[in-house]
């Protein structure tokens, strides 16, 4: 059985043959190259857990994801989520407050997804082109658990349209070239046909922090950590100021 960095020189071989040359990225493999002419990123991380035995924390590696993105001309947000999460109403409130709306039941292939998206006429052209159906229905499913499907969304950069997917966690052997080579040829099929139907008339735009995090997702991650940690610490103070409250009304 291969480690990681085995593994990792395999798949860095294989990228390279195709074009493709490692680049820097924050806690994870990356590599980038173009694909039928269009440009791509490849990239791969571990995903973990933090688990307890006592007092005594440790992370555990649950298996790793794979992550594409690939250029396109659409330039709209379209995202499929599992139905059952989209239909939550704190969910449903968060996709209003974000000017989303849901579209479901979706067409047989994609049976138990919600569609999530902000032009709701483009999409429905989409769900009419039963090959891209067949191609998306493909990359949610395989490798996917009743936890974690995989991932396949239209979520454009201040620069550019693209087109993503992510991997269910998987395990380190299917990180492979021939499984690469395969899902950047499904996303260039999803992506050469939606781009002969009528543009996208509600596009989207990113916001100046969502430009900033493009540019700097370093300083996003330390904020993400810091925000969260302030949360808790505020929820603490909360706690303790219960608890202080009780003790001096019980006396």
């Amino acid at each position: 059985m291969k480690g990681l960095r085995e593994q990792l020189r395999t798949l860095d071989q294989a990228l390279s043959e195709i074009g493709f040359a490692r680049g820097s990225g924050l806690g994870r493999a990356v590599w980038r190259g173009r694909w039928a002419g269009r440009e791509c990123e490849v990239s791969t991380a571990p995903q973990r857990r933090t688990r307890y035995s006592g007092e005594v924390r440790y992370r555990e590696t649950l298996g790793y994801r794979l992550r594409l993105q690939m250029r396109t001309t659409i330039r709209t947000q379209l995202y499929f989520v599992r139905e059952g999460f989209a239909r939550n109403r704190v969910i449903q409130w968060v996709y209003r407050l974000r000017r989303q709306r849901t579209v479901w039941p979706l067409p047989e292939a994609l049976r138990g997804f919600a569609a999530v998206t902000i032009d709701g006429a483009w999409t429905q052209r989409f769900l009419a082109e039963d090959e891209v159906l067949s191609e998306v229905s493909r990359l949610l499913t395989e490798g996917a658990t009743t936890a974690m499907a995989g991932s396949v969304y239209f979520a454009p950069t201040s620069k550019s349209g693209q087109l993503w997917y992510a991997s269910p966690v998987v395990t380190l052997e299917t990180l492979d070239g021939d499984r690469v080579k395969e899902v950047l040829d499904a996303l260039e099929r999803i992506a050469a046909t939606v781009e002969q139907l009528p543009a996208p008339q509600v596009v989207y735009e990113a916001s100046a922090f969502g430009r900033f995090g493009e540019r700097y997702p370093w300083a996003v991650a330390i904020m993400v950590i810091g925000g969260g940690m302030a949360l808790l610490a505020a929820i603490a103070g909360v706690v303790i100021a219960v608890v202080v409250a009780l003790v001096v009304l019980l006396n």
